[in-house]
């Protein structure tokens, strides 16, 4: 039987389709089918090897409309018998329709979290595809494959442990990145690492077969024994379990880097990369950057050093993900293709939730959680610094803080976050405290949350309270707590406020 691919690859678009359809085909082989794709141009192919029979779809063809597309397809297949694989944002509904017409089964490789009314299967590995089962009913013909245990990755099995000689970080941006970025970001990393004195670093540059730039590697290439190019490796699974730490774009590696337990730097680099924080969070991924933040070197650079610095910490986030990618997701799409029955899975009944509030110490886990609460437009507004702190500026900070963070929840949802922190005032020591909260919490909660961080504050220090004069609410708590406000400030109080650059005109000064 034949199994026909239809998928594309550019510049532009990268090579993520037609990698993720070669695994698939991998798999089918060993399974005695024959595998046949079929692109565009050969040409924008580039490096990238693939053993199986590949064609265009006419000579120096250009894609014009899915109509055309798709009987220029099956004329060239010339079949009726076997399946399709369709991974090609470009090929919708219309396409879909006109293939659908012969005796064909048509398999549709989606990352869009929506119904599908003409396929007869759906893969969707995305963390979030399990969303679209809300919309399906039961007597659907086509049959949905969703969620991670479909993720297209190369079983790589080894229970071999490596012992590091140095600090490994692999960079890479997907088949088609920028290799300029990979280079001047290499250059950085290793220029604050030797500038901190530590020489045990070798960074693991991919080089994609449709990079851009590749003149960079003339550079790159001359002696670094600190710098090792990785080409015409199709297959990165070894790689990342050879290594210590990855830094790259929010595509596939988001799942294979799951699956080889590496700690990761994340950032959006393509369009479709539109994974929120909390689902990458489920995935072990903590660390994610806005899409401009990853070419601010220097800063990207500190990052990766308080990582190494903290590598302990930033691999048990790693262990806390709570997906685990198992390497079976072809076989498990092969199955559920080739088996007699399709049926959809009854919903598990959701379990009672339990309503009360909580109140625990923070863990590195809720390193976001607390970033999206202090930029939210209350919190900042009343806060010292009310400009939004982007995610790589937060990072830094975290790793680098000595405050002890709260939080108070209701139901997994962050409604309030505290912080303390030991500071000296002249040749005394007392505590600077601050909170956020989400928006409309009710003043009742507000004062539960204080009264519960209020406990974990040390009784042999005072307490010194800087709250905006508009902020009625913490001026409120403050007077029920008992604070005093501060009329005259001495010389060292003065100085301390200064470094923190408090404008006595906007915000009040009490102790406790």
């Amino acid at each position: 039987m034949n199994i026909y691919f239809r998928t594309n690859c550019n510049n532009k678009i990268g090579l993520g389709h037609l990698s993720r359809t070669v695994k698939i085909a991998e798999y089918f082989k060993k399974k005695g089918l024959n595998c046949i794709f079929y692109v565009d141009q050969l040409k924008n192919l580039g490096n990238f090897k693939i053993k199986f029979p590949i064609f265009e779809i006419n000579r120096n063809y250009k894609f014009r409309d899915q109509a055309r597309d798709a009987k220029e397809f099956l004329k060239n297949i010339k079949s009726s018998e076997g399946y399709i694989f369709l991974d090609d944002y470009r090929l919708g509904n219309t396409w879909k329709k006109i293939v659908k017409k012969s005796k064909l089964k048509l398999i549709y490789l989606s990352d869009k979290i929506e119904k599908e009314k003409i396929a007869d299967f759906v893969v969707n590995y995305k963390i979030n595809a399990n969303e679209i089962e809300k919309r399906i009913k039961y007597n659907e013909k086509t049959k949905y494959l969703l969620g991670t245990k479909y993720a297209l990755i190369e079983d790589q099995k080894s229970n071999s442990k490596n012992k590091f000689a140095k600090f490994n970080i692999v960079l890479y941006l997907g088949g088609s990145g920028d290799l300029k970025i990979l280079k001047n970001l290499a250059y950085a990393i290793r220029a604050f690492f030797k500038r901190k004195k530590e020489k045990k670093i070798l960074i693991k540059v991919i080089v994609g077969p449709l990079m851009r730039n590749s003149d960079c590697l003339k550079s790159i290439s001359k002696k670094n024994n600190y710098i090792e190019l990785i080409r015409n490796e199709q297959n990165l699974i070894g790689i990342y379990k050879r290594s210590q730490l990855f830094i790259g774009s929010s595509g596939t590696s988001v799942y294979e880097t799951n699956y080889a337990n590496i700690p990761t730097v994340l950032f959006k680099y393509a369009k479709n990369q539109d994974d929120t924080i909390e689902n990458l969070e489920k995935l072990g991924h903590f660390i994610h950057l806005k899409n401009k933040e990853i070419q601010n070197y220097k800063k990207v650079a500190e990052l990766t050093y308080l990582i190494f610095r903290n590598y302990k910490r930033i691999k048990n986030l790693t262990k806390l993900r709570k997906v685990k990618i198992d390497g079976n997701g072809t076989k498990r799409i092969f199955s559920e293709i080739f088996k007699k029955k399709n049926k959809l899975k009854k919903k598990l009944l959701e379990k009672k939730r339990d309503s009360k509030l909580k109140f625990r110490k923070a863990l590195d886990s809720d390193l976001n959680k607390i970033l999206f609460l202090r930029n939210q437009k209350q919190n900042r507004l009343s806060s010292l610094n009310n400009r939004v702190i982007d995610n790589l500026d937060h990072y830094i900070w975290w790793f680098k803080s000595k405050r002890s963070f709260y939080l108070m929840y209701q139901q997994n949802l962050v409604l309030m976050s505290f912080w303390k922190k030991i500071c000296n005032i002249g040749i005394n020591k007392i505590i600077l405290t601050g909170w956020n909260s989400v928006k409309n919490i009710s003043f009742l909660n507000v004062l539960h949350g204080v009264l519960k961080f209020n406990a974990t504050i040390d009784k042999k220090y005072r307490v010194l309270s800087i709250v905006n004069k508009n902020n009625k609410v913490s001026l409120k708590i403050d007077k029920y707590l008992g604070y005093k406000r501060l009329k005259n400030i001495d010389l060292p109080t003065a100085s301390f406020l200064n470094s923190l650059k408090v404008n006595l005109n906007k915000f009040l000064i009490s102790i406790k």
